[in-house]
């Protein structure tokens, strides 16, 4: 977070060769091993993407590790386009492979790149001194190797204010507190969220493998995780699944460090401060017992630092009842200024939203605690809504300093994201239909729940008929009834799900959009009683008309209003694939430009010529690149420019120039740029679906570089037209 220091640098990931034979799997590769055991059929490497939150390209680098450790098991995985892939359980190494998986000894391992750094790490952080030849032992090779491997280990720790002494022994010095979240980064490194989320909410793996206990620490995943939603009931709060994992894994470390020896110290203005809160009451008796089975001290100053977490929790819904403090009313204040300064900003009042007040205070809450205190660990942002809601995320970044003044702290781009997504819901709100709602529906939070709430508009606008009942979190999804509404929706895969879970994309774009459709088209007879209706018409009727032939009037209404459902279901807006904007006359190769103005200029004149755009829409676009230079450039070499339209844009459009010499476009890291889109939009959906295959094309390593290669514009047209 902002009020935490610089950002954190990620361990360098682990080095790819062309060895057939792989001794041992990242971590990373270890979860796909045991999704792939788990799994009866072929799953496609989008969703194994989707189930770990990592781009295709990185899933297939995976793939290829582990299908060379698993041919040197006597193991064939089998890959099948557009099938997916799976283990060949016909495999002679098979058995062995399954028993491995149960009860993996961590004994004679050869650890990989990033394994062997991370295991560095852990052995620094226990506090204990180090030297060359143990860890050098203990990792399998050289000590010129742990040497070079120190030099990243060093960077990654100083970059969490951990400092690495290199006097005759190996050791670490910080503070407590910087110690213990760069254990719980450590975790996150080594198998990511949405893995995590899975892997501890079913307790299908044991907390010392995740945090590396200490030797005689014994503390099930299943302590913690009961734990968790005991405090969950004793405040009356529903946790979101990243804030359940979080504060599962701090509380994993707190009392490892307890065990070892090692306590927190806070201000003591901190203490007074915290032992007054009500969540300092309800966290030091239900943590604090825990402890005591554990027959460990659990003194004041560990049970604020708890409170700290827990204060830092976002929340999917809280008991708001007996919350007017002046606190609250205080909160209240600042974020009804923050949404009139975003309102004036866009040109649109949301003031008047039932939900977004409410919304927000519930959102803001834990992220100023996180922020006061130095907690959490800072999630990844995407650029899903900076790009997609790119007016609103300007103005809800423009509009926070407000916020950051009112309470006093720092706050970063991972808050921008999530306050957007639910402004974004708000706006989207504002544009819904009032339709006669049919359709009963959930959302499964896959990410935060602003996210959800975007969805949830996303849907409820395009789709009139549904009715979403509420946002919910994967484990609050585990005792829920699915038969109790006719569709969930989720971004977030989920095993085993009954026949009415859709797994949709997180803004709901085209594809989606179709699966949506399809299923209530196919399903519309369950979704209505369309007797009562047709029984309500006759009535009306009846009171104005004589009706001779009453059973064949009622047939007739029966056929026509189902047909103008399933019309009304079908009918969408039509949707421009990147394959139908992009044409060979809105290419060119070899181009040549001075700086980033001409290269922009380049690829609009093409639209221009074409009577797609007026020629001032390409000073817009240069004058956007020059205001919002991390709106524009979306990837490594790649730019998408882009501008508001004003009667200026007459159709959707698109256009591509490939630069012989690469030129700035003043982008922190993804200069300089070699291939230049122009994009015109008329309004906000029909280049939904170019703009999801132009981020096919980002996520896959081959296809951008058969693009940024390309010697004939024939190869880009089959690369793109490729895609679907």
């Amino acid at each position: 977070m902002g009020a935490s220091g610089p950002p954190s640098a990620p361990i360098p990931p682990p080095e790819r060769t062309e060895v057939v034979s792989v001794p041992y799997l990242t971590s990373r590769c270890s979860v796909i091993a045991h999704i792939l055991l788990e799994q009866t059929e072929p799953i496609t490497i989008s969703r194994l993407a989707q189930t770990l939150q990592i781009s295709e390209r990185t899933v297939r680098y995976d793939l290829d590790e582990l299908d060379a450790w698993l041919a040197a098991q006597n193991v064939l995985l089998v890959r099948k386009r557009r099938i997916g892939v799976f283990l060949d359980r016909t495999s002679q190494g098979f058995p062995s492979l399954q028993e491995a998986f149960t009860g993996a000894s961590d004994s004679s391992r050869i650890y990989s790149g990033a394994e062997r750094r991370w295991h560095i790490v852990h052995r620094l952080l226990s506090g204990l001194p180090q030297n060359l030849s143990g860890l050098a032992e203990a990792t399998g090779v050289s000590k010129s190797t742990v040497c070079r491997d120190l030099e990243d280990v060093e960077q990654w720790l100083t970059a969490r204010r951990i400092y690495l002494s290199r006097a005759r022994d190996l050791f670490c010095t910080g503070n407590e507190l910087d110690i213990r979240k760069a254990m719980v980064d450590l975790a996150y490194e080594r198998f990511g969220r949405m893995p995590l989320v899975k892997l501890l909410q079913t307790a299908q793996r044991p907390l010392k493998d995740v945090l590396w206990f200490p030797e005689g620490f014994s503390l099930s995943t299943a302590e913690l995780i009961s734990t968790v939603r005991r405090l969950q009931r004793d405040l009356q709060v529903s946790f979101t699944d990243e804030s359940s994992l979080e504060i599962l894994l701090y509380f994993g470390v707190t009392l490892s460090r307890i065990f070892s020896g090692k306590y927190v110290f806070l201000p003591e203005a901190n203490l007074v401060h915290l032992a007054s809160t009500r969540e300092f009451l309800v966290t030091g008796q239900v943590l604090g017992e825990l402890a005591s089975s554990l027959n460990l001290d659990f003194p004041e100053a560990e049970r604020c630092y708890a409170t700290m977490h827990v204060l830092g929790c976002s929340v999917t819904h809280a008991d708001a009842s007996g919350k007017t403090s002046r606190a609250e009313q205080y909160l209240q204040a600042a974020v009804k200024d923050f949404i009139a300064e975003v309102s004036h900003i866009l040109g649109k009042n949301l003031s008047q939203d039932p939900v977004l007040l409410q919304d927000l205070m519930l959102e803001l809450r834990p992220w100023i605690s996180r922020a006061r205190f130095r907690v959490g660990t800072p999630h990844d942002t995407g650029s899903l809504i900076q790009t997609a809601y790119a007016d609103i995320f300007r103005a809800v970044w423009a509009s926070m300093p407000l916020l950051e003044v009112q309470f006093g702290v720092q706050f970063d781009l991972a808050l921008a994201e999530e306050l957007s997504a639910y402004i974004a819901a708000a706006w989207e709100r504002t544009e819904q239909d009032s339709a006669d709602k049919y359709v009963t529906a959930i959302v499964v939070c896959g990410a935060g729940i602003g996210a959800a709430k975007l969805l949830s508009s996303r849907i409820t606008k395009l789709f009139p008929q549904i009715q979403v009942l509420q946002e919910i979190s994967l484990a609050e999804f585990e005792s829920f009834d699915t038969g109790s509404v006719d569709i969930v929706f989720t971004a977030a895969p989920i095993e085993h799900a009954a026949s009415n879970v859709l797994c949709v994309e997180p803004l709901l774009g085209p594809e989606s959009q179709e699966q949506v459709s399809r299923y209530l088209r196919d399903n519309l007879h369950q979704f209505e009683n369309r007797d009562r209706y047709i029984q309500k018409i006759l009535m009306i009727v009846e009171n104005n008309c004589t009706i001779e032939n009453r059973s064949k009037l009622y047939q007739e209404l029966e056929q026509f209003l189902y047909a103008q459902k399933v019309h009304s279901i079908l009918q969408t807006a039509r949707h421009y694939s990147l394959g139908s904007l992009i044409t060979k006359k809105r290419i060119i190769l070899h181009a040549d430009a001075a700086d980033f103005r001409q290269a922009i200029t380049l690829g609009g004149e093409l639209l221009v010529r074409d009577g797609a755009i007026e020629p001032d829409y390409i000073r817009a676009m240069i004058e956007h690149t020059v205001a919002y230079p991390s709106d524009v450039v979306v990837a490594p070499h790649v730019a998408l420019a882009h501008a508001t339209s004003c009667g200026n844009v007459h159709e959707v459009c698109m256009s591509l120039v490939l630069l012989d010499h690469p030129v700035p476009f003043h982008h922190l890291r993804n200069d300089p740029v070699k291939l230049v889109l122009c994009l015109g939009t008329v309004d906000n959906y029909s280049h939904e679906k170019a703009i999801y295959d132009l981020l096919k094309i980002l996520e896959n390593k081959y296809l951008l570089d058969s693009i940024l290669q390309a010697e004939h514009v024939n190869q880009i047209l089959l690369t793109i037209n490729g895609i679907n």
